[in-house]
């Protein structure tokens, strides 16, 4: 399966998993499929080896779609994993299967990312540090507005959900992250969602598995938690036109709002865009996770991601047209 070893990239990994504490006894899974890049794979599965602990590489055939279940062979080879190392090429996040890994005492390191960003970014403690103050931030706030001056103004009641922050890393039982990401997020209460989102070019909209740089705006109207308009030209319209084709009414539901801290973080990568420093996200359908304690099960999950706009948790003010200004979490990312 394997051929030249890119031992950059296995640098990397190996660095990445050095950061998820493992030690001597621990069973490690490198769960792939036929779609993957195969050096990617490689590259995890020598890192693993080369740790000293028990390591498996499984290799199943490409899903070929996006939140669908892993098979009952591969569920219950990852349950009996202490770690999972996540090669699949579609995301499975927010699936049953996932829950029933972390529920078992496991723990998943989604890999998404390009083996350029997997072997650029790599996690420091400053980047730990802000994903922490970022999860307190969220996990007291009662309310997350966000707005602009091209006119979005939406507000969302997130009252007793978790919050949530990516490191890129994994380093106890239960948890769940990607690997090259700085993600922080809250899931707002599924029908406590309202007001105007307005996109503009530049923004970024994941309608997997072709995602869209938009070139115009897109006006999204949200009510009771429920996306109910899309507006704009074309790329509008092609927005819907994928909500649609899900026949899914979970489709339309808040998923999760954030913002992305990572300044190495690149627009040129799709995989690298929602972790961009001040980049708000928010996204719509899919959010059953235990770690934002979402419980919309969907056919899909698109993220959007806007460059310039404000994010007030409460009516503290955490990002400014797509800066992060607030005082426990400016400079951390650079530690």
């Amino acid at each position: 399966m394997f051929g030249i070893q890119n031992l950059d990239l296995t640098r990397s990994t190996t660095e990445i998993l050095k950061h998820c504490d493992l030690k001597a006894g621990d069973e490690v899974t490198v769960y792939a499929d036929t779609g993957k890049s195969p050096g990617i794979v490689q590259s995890f599965f020598t890192s693993a080896l080369a740790l000293g602990v028990e390591t498996t590489l499984a290799v199943f055939p490409q899903r070929r779609k996006m939140l669908q279940e892993p098979s009952r062979s591969a569920l219950s080879l990852m349950k009996a994993s202490t770690m999972v190392v996540d090669c699949a090429t579609d995301a499975w996040l927010y699936t049953s299967g996932l829950n029933a890994i972390l529920d078992a005492g496991g723990r998943v390191l989604q890999v998404l990312a390009a083996e350029d960003t997997l072997a650029k970014i790599i996690p420091n403690p400053g980047q730990v540090k802000r994903a922490e103050e970022a999860a307190k931030l969220f996990e007291k706030a009662k309310e997350v507005r966000i707005v602009s001056e091209a006119g979005t103004n939406i507000t969302g009641d997130c009252h007793g959900r978790p919050g949530w922050g990516q490191d890129g890393v994994v380093r106890k039982a239960g948890d769940w992250d990607s690997a090259a990401t700085a993600i922080y997020a809250v899931a707002p209460l599924e029908d406590a969602m309202n007001g105007t989102m307005v996109l503009e070019p530049g923004d970024f909209v994941w309608t997997h598995p072709e995602p869209m740089t938009l070139r115009e705006p897109i006006r999204l109207t949200v009510q009771g938690g429920r996306l109910i308009k899309v507006d704009g030209g074309d790329q509008a319209l092609r927005l819907d036109r994928w909500l649609r084709a899900f026949h899914d009414p979970n489709s339309y539901v808040i998923a999760h709002t954030g913002f992305g801290g990572d300044p190495r973080a690149s627009p040129d990568f799709a995989q690298e865009v929602e972790s961009i420093e001040g980049g708000i996200n928010i996204a719509f359908g899919g959010n059953l996770f235990r770690g934002l304690g979402g419980k919309t099960k969907a056919k899909s999950h698109v993220d959007i991601v806007v460059m310039r706009q404000s994010m007030y948790l409460d009516d503290e003010l955490v990002v400014k047209d797509g800066k992060i200004v607030h005082p426990k979490l400016k400079g951390l990312a650079r530690s």
